[in-house]
């Protein structure tokens, strides 16, 4: 958590426990979350909001929750693994200029977009999602995800259209 609140990136570590950002809704627009090349037991993140981007890199998540958080500066999830069930249910938000991206990643349970809004641009591309996800199921039911701007969501392996939340 001191290289966090520091704005300095986790790079190069093993994180054994688990990081709880949850603890930290009021400073939530202070910090940048930058995990790279690492291995991590646990990313909590539920009900916060960032203002700055949430970068997840060449890293290894043995369990993350996402869970009504805001990702007002924008995500960037690339080349990584998580092994559990990855929620991000009631979230997204992200502004125009603030980019939501997921790029080459394994997850190996399913991962949970019910119930999300993205009002900037959103790119889900080159993923394996072993149990799916629901990013584009649950069409025309209000919980379905909605996008301000069109997605572009590509070259995924494993079912992206999954109706309730795995």
């Amino acid at each position: 958590m001191e290289l966090i609140k520091n704005n300095q990136p986790i790079q190069d570590k093993v994180v054994v426990g688990q990081i709880n950002l949850t603890n930290y809704l009021d400073d939530s627009n202070k910090f940048s979350v930058i995990i790279d090349n690492s291995v991590i037991d646990g990313l909590i993140a539920s009900s916060v909001n960032f203002s700055k981007q949430v970068i997840l890199r060449s890293s290894a998540f043995k369990k993350c929750e996402f869970l009504f958080t805001y990702f007002l500066g924008g995500l960037l999830i690339r080349d990584s693994t998580f092994d559990s069930y990855l929620d991000f249910q009631c979230g997204g938000h992200n502004q125009l200029q603030a980019r939501i991206e997921i790029l080459n990643n394994n997850f190996h349970d399913f991962v949970n977009f019910f119930d999300c809004i993205y009002n900037g641009p959103v790119t889900i591309k080159s993923n394996e999602f072993k149990k799916g996800t629901n990013i584009l199921g649950n069409k025309g039911k209000a919980f379905e995800t909605q996008f301000d701007l069109e997605p572009e969501i590509s070259d995924n392996r494993g079912p992206v259209d999954i109706d309730g939340e795995g």
